[in-house]
């Protein structure tokens, strides 16, 4: 079939999937190793047997709903190329806004014997980011879930990866949930502990969307070790 043929068929095949055209265009400049551009320009080449399922195969894996990221395996974030997974959550374009705020703040000084630390960093976006603009900076990542940390000891060339041992026999019962008093001028004020956690089921609390036990869990001991 030719390619500006199976473009059409895959367009009609994708609705009503929202971003059906990009994710399309990715699909097949994936699959066939080419930028957009070439689908255009050459939209009579022949698409092989072999390329034709695979590009069928992820785009039935589209159109069930599965994130573009996942099914490629790789996602643009702020000039880099991350690798993600459905083991790691996929780097939002708010993210980005984050990068790009602590780069603008760190272009006015010397990143000469700082270090970043990035917690529950998962596909370690936000350190690579930060490693490729500052080559000199000490960037260290950090993540309570083992499938994550193996995610990031295959990137081992982009960021330093730290292994605790202790932080990873820590339980929900091993954390600090009570208030404490600390001075202040004028008398006491009554906070959270450092390692303070927060009670899920407090019916003050406002929650949005669903989390499973164990991804509550690691919410919890990220928010105490952070």
């Amino acid at each position: 079939m030719r390619c500006r043929d199976f473009l059409t068929f895959a367009l009609d095949f994708l609705d009503p999937v929202e971003d059906r055209l990009r994710s399309v265009e990715d699909v097949f400049c994936f699959v066939l190793h080419c930028t957009r551009e070439t689908l255009y320009f050459n939209p009579g080449q022949e698409i092989s047997c072999e390329d034709h399922k695979q590009i069928l195969h992820l785009l039935s894996r589209r159109k069930a709903g599965e994130p573009l990221a996942y099914i490629l395996g790789r996602v643009p974030f702020y000039g880099c190329d991350i690798e993600v997974s459905c083991d790691v959550l996929i780097p939002r374009q708010e993210t980005e806004l984050l990068v790009d705020l602590i780069v603008k703040k760190m272009e006015k000084g010397s990143v000469r014997n700082q270090v970043v630390w990035d917690i529950g960093c998962g596909s370690g976006c936000i350190g690579i980011a930060l490693k490729k603009r500052f080559s000199s900076l000490c960037v260290s990542g950090s993540d309570l879930s083992e499938k994550a940390v193996e995610m990031l000891k295959r990137k081992s060339d982009k960021c330093r990866i730290l292994i605790n041992p202790t932080l990873g026999n820590i339980g929900i019962n091993d954390l600090d949930k009570i208030l404490r008093f600390r001075q202040v001028r004028g008398g006491f004020l009554r906070q959270p502990n450092y390692s303070y956690v927060i009670d899920l089921n407090d019916s003050e609390l406002k929650k949005y969307g669903s989390v499973s036990v164990a991804e509550e869990e690691t919410l919890l001991l990220v928010w105490a070790v952070g």
